[in-house]
């Protein structure tokens, strides 16, 4: 289950697209997208986040976010601080799909549609390079 939650491998595949915008596209596309794969779906992830109390659990899914997401992060990040700067923008990630997709807050759900993906490059952007 944790292995199937964690696959982010579509976002990290360069597709010429900036990773800042495909990161917009993985949290904000999830009901656009009719054929995605249930295993790219950010809900997953959150939902086996959520249910992690034991300690055993805990540690595999530090390991997978390790290998699945922050090392590919950290790998398209430039600097010293690459390894801080991709830590931060996965809680901020996380942060963000549990306000956004679980909780439905509303400030996150409605208004312009262009806004928000662009508003959410932004604060990823900032938060990939460490400013």
């Amino acid at each position: 289950m944790i292995d199937q939650a964690i696959d982010l491998s579509g976002v990290f595949a360069d597709d010429g697209t900036p990773l800042p915008q495909r990161l917009v596209r993985y949290l904000l596309d999830t009901d656009a997208d009719p054929g995605r794969d249930e295993g790219s779906d950010p809900r997953r992830l959150l939902v086996v986040l959520n249910s992690a109390h034991d300690p055993r659990a805990v540690s595999l899914l530090r390991e997978r976010i390790g290998e699945r997401i922050l090392q590919p992060l950290q790998a398209g990040l430039a600097g010293a601080q690459a390894g801080r700067n991709a830590a931060l923008t996965t809680a901020f990630l996380i942060g963000f799909g549990y306000l956004h997709l679980l909780l439905e807050l509303p400030a996150l759900r409605g208004g312009d549609r262009d806004e928000l993906p662009a508003a959410l490059a932004r604060v990823i952007e900032a938060a990939a390079s460490g400013r």
